[in-house]
């Protein structure tokens, strides 16, 4: 009886503790929601490219979060906005960027991404910067 007991006990302990191990994130940002718009620019208007969603179990620890906005077209610079929501905490709950598309520039790729660095407490005290570089993405722009 003992056996036959023990041994779905000691599956089902094994089950947890993979579990366990599994969700525990590997970087900071492992917990987020990271979104690129679906919708091509439209020149002369501003542009949300990315959208960073921060639930509160991904803030927990971290002392400040950061974006920076990097977007080109014909290799030259687009004009950039990190917003933070809400704006004046260190660590955020969302963080978007927008770029403001040149009226001139109908038809041509706009290529951007999305930085974030990330500075977190450790469980000695000590604190961690990461920088996530994010991935490129490209657009068309519309007239």
């Amino acid at each position: 009886m003992t056996v036959r007991l023990g041994i779905p006990i000691a599956v089902v302990a094994l089950l947890l503790g993979a579990s366990a191990a599994a969700a525990e994130p590997t970087t900071p940002l492992a917990r987020t929601l990271s979104v690129a718009s679906r919708d091509d620019p439209h020149a002369g208007k501003p542009f949300v490219g990315y959208v960073l969603v921060l639930p509160a179990a991904a803030r927990k620890g971290l002392v400040s979060v950061r974006a920076r906005c990097h977007g080109t077209i014909l290799q030259r610079n687009v004009p950039a906005r990190a917003t933070r929501v809400p704006e004046r905490r260190a660590v955020p709950s969302v963080l978007i960027c927008t770029w403001a598309i040149p009226r001139d520039r109908v038809g041509w790729t706009f290529r951007a991404r999305m930085e974030v660095d990330v500075q977190r407490r450790l469980p000695d005290g000590s604190l961690e910067f990461d920088t996530d570089e994010g991935r490129t993405t490209a657009w068309i722009v519309q007239p």
